[in-house]
């Protein structure tokens, strides 16, 4: 070989590692955030399944756990993912612990949860007034369904 072809061997090594880098870095950055979005999907799931399960069939102190749990969490994932789903989660995580508080006949704690689901309910429908029973039948009826799904 001559030294001439060895420098363009050399070159070509070179340009094809820096043309590599720049397009797999970035194409890795997108399936990175890609990953995020999904871990956030699924842990968001996962507590929401939990505490629906709890507020079925544990008892009060146990189902309200969950459900703070869940809210916990998804108050987490809110502020480095934050879109409609999560907000719609929090409504109903919310609503989950009223109905927690007024099977437990805690009536001011009850309120206090229906009134932080108002809050993420109307950052998804702005226009849109719902009721206390409502927020609690919408609920409920997600549940049932989540429940006949095996969920």
């Amino acid at each position: 070989m001559t030294r001439g072809m060895i420098l363009a061997v050399v070159a070509s090594v070179f340009v094809g590692l820096a043309i590599g880098s720049v397009a797999g870095r970035s194409q890795g950055i997108a399936y990175s955030h890609m990953l995020d979005q999904t871990e956030a999907i699924f842990l968001s799931e996962i507590t929401a399944r939990f505490s629906a399960k709890q507020f079925k069939y544990a008892d009060n102190a146990h189902a309200r756990d969950a459900a703070l749990l869940e809210i916990k969490i998804l108050r987490l994932l809110e502020r480095s993912h934050p879109d409609a789903a999560s907000q719609h989660q929090l409504a109903a995580a919310y609503v989950r612990l009223s109905l927690i508080e007024e099977t437990v006949g805690q009536k001011g704690e009850e309120q206090q949860a229906l009134d932080q689901a108002r809050v993420y309910f109307k950052r998804i429908h702005p226009g849109e007034q719902l009721t206390d029973d409502e927020m609690k039948n919408t609920v409920r009826q997600m549940d049932e369904s989540l429940a006949r799904l095996g969920w």
